[in-house]
């Protein structure tokens, strides 16, 4: 029940609180005047995600495919532009590299990228929900072979099915009615198959 405020509230005001980072309007002005903060601003929102596409473009390259993302371009971007999310270790070695009004400006630096690489996100997904499905997929899921590790394969003549039959992720639930935490997921299931696209669900049983 705490977990929301505790994850989303309490600790992001501690540790903004901790920061010691004055964010009134003329510190402000006076840390966007500095290279410092900008350096440090561009290099999460923009340079994370531009290293983590290029390395992982450069690896895929240079191994001829045999190494390679299991997910599309578009969710690595996304991921990348989420990296720049992290402040905690950031604040610490702004504080061994920097003194004085530079270290306002840096700790300004890096909060300032958070909402910025939220922003980023935002934009990415957005861009890649207008997309028709098929697109969409290929740039979230991209074209990596499909796991398969089911022991017995799904057979629709057999197995309970919800959700579209060809679908690209199948979800396997093995449980009976005697069991009360089985009874428990079936609200997790069905929010599962409402908000996700590309999934069906299979209920099996124990035997």
């Amino acid at each position: 029940m705490f977990h929301p405020w505790t994850s989303f509230v309490i600790v992001p005001l501690f540790a903004l609180a901790n920061a010691g980072v004055p964010l009134g309007a003329g510190q402000l002005e006076e840390a966007f005047s500095s290279p410092v903060t900008w350096g440090i601003l561009l290099g999460y929102v923009l340079g994370k995600p531009a290293g983590i596409l290029l390395g992982t473009f450069l690896v895929t390259r240079l191994s001829r495919g045999r190494v390679r993302t299991l997910v599309g371009w578009a969710a690595l971007g996304a991921g990348g532009g989420l990296a720049a999310v992290g402040f905690t270790v950031s604040l610490l070695i702004a504080a061994l590299a920097f003194h004085g009004p530079r270290l306002a400006q840096a700790k300004t630096g890096i909060l300032c990228s958070i909402p910025c690489s939220f922003l980023l996100t935002w934009a990415i997904t957005a861009a890649v929900s207008r997309l028709p499905r098929g697109r969409r997929m290929t740039y979230l899921i991209g074209r990596a072979e499909t796991i398969t590790d089911l022991q017995v394969p799904v057979d629709p003549d057999r197995d309970h099915i919800r959700g579209a039959r060809d679908a690209l992720v199948t979800v396997v639930e093995y449980g009976d009615y005697d069991r009360p935490y089985c009874g428990r997921a079936e609200r997790v299931i069905n929010r599962l198959l409402q908000d996700v696209e590309g999934v069906r669900y299979v209920c099996g049983s124990f035997r």
